[in-house]
């Protein structure tokens, strides 16, 4: 009964190539096409893309989509659950948007933290805990006991020694 449908953005006349590969896998695609990683048109796109599609639920990924995300869930009236992975601190550019990031994701009906210590750090940034579920492999690896292996390198054309 769950429907799910993988957005991206695209800051080109073409869509992003891990979309047009899963999309051929048969899986459901949205495409918000934008002017910049910074276009505030996007927030609405996917507002719109939510009540056209009449989603419960959207998932964001990192700080740039749990802005948008934020205030597109708002005004599309769904659900929004961020996932947390975790922040670094490599630039200037990078804590401020790691700033944005701890600010904004504490607004998500429920995140997702990638372990009990980015919980902890969640909890430290006054997020209820309760509010936060801890999933530290989202793959259930025994569904995929029967596929066969597949040279991925082979598939999008890497050398082998890549």
């Amino acid at each position: 009964g769950i429907n799910i449908v993988i957005g991206s953005f695209s800051e080109h006349k073409e869509p992003p190539e891990f979309l047009e590969v899963i999309s051929a896998d048969g899986l459901e695609t949205m495409l918000f096409p934008v002017t910049s990683a910074h276009d505030r048109s996007a927030i609405q796109k996917v507002a719109d893309g939510l009540v056209a599609g009449k989603f419960d639920i959207l998932c964001t990924h990192d700080y740039r989509t749990h802005v948008i995300g934020w205030m597109a869930a708002r005004r599309a009236k769904v659900k929004w659950i961020g996932f947390s992975r975790g922040w670094t601190q490599d630039t200037l550019r990078v804590k401020v948007y790691t700033l944005i990031d701890k600010f904004v994701i504490r607004f998500a009906d429920r995140i997702v933290a990638v372990s009990h210590s980015q919980k902890d750090r969640l909890t430290h940034l006054w997020i209820s805990p309760g509010k936060i579920a801890v999933v530290h492999n989202a793959i259930e690896l025994d569904r995929f006991a029967g596929i066969q292996a597949v040279s991925l390198k082979q598939r999008f054309g890497f050398p082998s020694d890549a």
